[in-house]
């Protein structure tokens, strides 16, 4: 994966766009700039990727300052969430734009690694958990966001789809947990 950035086939600005002869044409940047934009983002994300912790860094110094260290948080949930939903959308909505790396690196690493977690081993940085320990809404309704997604991709086998379907049963069901915010004038992320 390190050399990703090097391997990676330059881009062809004439190479078409998902069938749509819409994507642009009312946009303010160009599809070829849209396309590059894309591309190079999801190379970014790429990078960030930890096979032996089986998530995302949330960045390179991220990385850098806690990569040796052995035995603590593996998992960095809201990060991987947002990263393996975009790397989906990518490769769901252009697929043209995602490549071999990308498609590995999602559908056969990401997918198995984040539903090979027990949601007990989730530990956001805004906090374990909220009530009745269940993660903080934040992060819970990223992780219900990347699940639908997960759910919605084809390109997975039906026994990685009836996993997540159940994961993602079970993450609504922690949202209704929640009570409404009725108390007075609590702070924002209080009760993290």
């Amino acid at each position: 994966i390190t050399s990703y950035r090097c391997s990676r086939r330059p881009m062809n600005p004439h190479e078409g766009y998902s069938g749509s002869q819409d994507l642009g044409r009312n946009a303010l940047v160009s599809p070829r700039l849209l396309r590059a934009l894309a591309i190079d983002a999801s190379a970014a994300i790429v990078e960030l990727w930890d096979p032996a912790r089986r998530s995302f860094w949330r960045s390179t110094e991220h990385r850098a300052a806690e990569e040796a260290k052995k035995g603590e948080v593996s998992l960095f949930p809201t990060v991987t969430f947002r990263s393996l939903e975009a790397l989906l959308r990518l490769i769901e909505e252009q697929p043209e734009w995602a490549d071999s790396v990308i498609d590995d690196l999602a559908l056969t690493r990401a997918i198995p690694a984040l539903l090979s977690y027990d949601e007990a081993e989730f530990r956001s940085s805004l906090g374990v958990s909220s009530e009745g320990n269940v993660l903080n809404p934040f992060t819970l309704s990223l992780y219900i966001d990347c699940l639908a997604r997960i759910c919605g991709c084809f390109r997975i086998s039906e026994e990685l789809r009836a996993i997540a379907r159940t994961r993602l049963e079970n993450a609504c069901q922690q949202v209704l947990t929640y009570r409404h915010a009725s108390k007075e004038s609590a702070p924002v992320g209080a009760a993290v």
